[in-house]
């Protein structure tokens, strides 16, 4: 998906905070996160609800879900802020 009529490679890193991802997705950047749901598993970060303050207000797709199913970040403990992160625009 990097390269010419495709999104830019930002670089990686971890969730972190919640004002960490308000600032990428603020900034139009996305965030893709590791889960543990499985194993080498990968959820993109959104959005957010409310200020996004906290980390309960981002929301993420989950590519293994057979439709479009809204994940609080933090609520089922497949993603948190040690996540590893890789980031584009």
């Amino acid at each position: 998906i990097d390269g010419p009529g495709g999104f830019t490679f930002h670089g990686t890193g971890s969730i972190g905070s919640a004002a960490n991802l308000k600032s990428l997705i603020d900034g139009n950047k996305f965030v893709i996160a590791k889960s543990t749901r499985f194993s080498s598993h990968w959820g993109i970060i959104i959005g957010y609800n409310n200020l996004g303050s906290t980390l309960s207000d981002f929301y993420y797709l989950d590519p293994q879900d057979t439709s479009a199913v809204f994940r609080s970040v933090p609520s089922n403990g497949w993603m948190n802020t040690s996540s590893v992160t890789r980031i584009f625009q």
